[in-house]
């Protein structure tokens, strides 16, 4: 992910680091966030999307241990 950023420039490298800090703020109330930049694809893979002059789409997974300590709050 590192060399990914490091290739962008600063504004994206912002905006896409912006996008990753408000997912973590939804994965902490639900490990399945109903987001307009948040899309489940298949078996616990979801797409972090971010829309600025071009498209980047960064993929995640929500592994069971996440979803066990959201549950268990």
């Amino acid at each position: 992910m590192q060399i990914f950023l490091d290739s962008l420039d600063l504004r994206s490298q912002a905006k896409i680091i912006a996008y990753i800090d408000k997912l973590i703020e939804l994965l902490n109330v639900s490990p399945f966030p109903n987001h307009k930049f948040s899309k489940f694809l298949k078996d616990g893979i979801f797409e972090l999307k971010v829309n600025l002059t071009r498209i980047f789409r960064v993929f995640y997974l929500v592994t069971l241990y996440l979803f066990d300590n959201i549950r268990d709050r």
